[in-house]
């Protein structure tokens, strides 16, 4: 009927039974294609949380490592944060948006300039879900400080390759031309424009999704008892009805996870 602009794709039972592209690059004006990248916002989330989980199942760390040894120039405001808290939006930070307006091309170190200025956490960590930006930023950023490597770099050797998600990149090393915006809520043309990585910044397409699902599903990433703890419900994801596990938003008794 005309009412979506993009690529759809439904796997059942671990088989793709549906793909289509359906209407047009709002601004080229041409038909999109099954092949096309995508800003996939904070649905990079889980792929953050993913190759944490693969670190950890390496034994390179733990989820209840203290976080503060890995940003002493953070250390005071994350005294009692574990990696744990980052994940599950439990740690008591605050979203960095809230401390300054981020301009084109801001970074991880920008980021970590805005989180300095929370001069206490908003609970103890663990007590109570706050869906803060923050949280992933630090796990990519402590990702890169733990293994010297960029997050890129990490997060392809973890997850990407694994995986079979060639399409998938970061927004930083993807010409503008190669991804098709978005539309926001006034119909206005959006592209991300920033270089921040962690809660956001990677492109993707409906395949390398359904590749990730697929191979997340059959644990070919990771065993099924640590599928199983990044999807197992923390705390109620604020006044929504889903509890917030590992990166994913889950629906306790109904083995559903978005």
């Amino acid at each position: 009927r005309g009412e979506l602009s993009g690529v759809a794709l439904v796997i059942d039972d671990g088989k793709i039974i549906f793909r289509e592209a359906l209407g047009k690059n709002p601004e080229t004006g041409k038909p999109l294609k099954v092949q096309d990248r995508f800003y996939i916002a904070s649905v990079a989330k889980p792929l953050t949380a993913l190759a944490i989980a693969r670190l950890e199942a390496e034994g390179r760390l733990s989820f209840d490592s203290p976080v503060a040894p890995f940003f002493p120039e953070l250390k005071a405001l994350l005294a009692g944060v574990r990696v744990r808290h980052l994940l599950s939006h439990t740690s008591g930070l605050e979203d960095y948006y809230r401390y300054g307006r981020p301009a084109p091309g801001f970074s991880n170190q920008d980021a970590l300039q805005l989180i300095a200025a929370q001069k206490k956490l908003l609970s103890r960590p663990g007590s109570k879900f706050h869906y803060a930006n923050s949280n992933y930023l630090l796990l990519a950023e402590l990702t890169q400080r733990l293994e010297r490597r960029s997050f890129g770099e990490v997060l392809a050797s973890s997850v990407l390759v694994p995986a079979a998600m060639s399409g998938t990149l970061l927004v930083a090393h993807s010409p503008q031309a190669e991804v098709v915006p978005a539309l926001d809520s006034d119909g206005r043309i959006f592209r991300y424009a920033y270089k921040a990585v962690g809660p956001g910044g990677l492109v993707s397409t409906a395949d390398d999704l359904a590749a990730l699902d697929i191979a997340f599903m059959e644990d070919r990433l990771l065993t099924k008892r640590q599928r199983e703890r990044l999807l197992k419900p923390a705390l109620r994801a604020e006044q929504r009805p889903e509890f917030y596990a590992y990166g994913w938003y889950v629906l306790p008794g109904r083995g559903t996870a978005c």
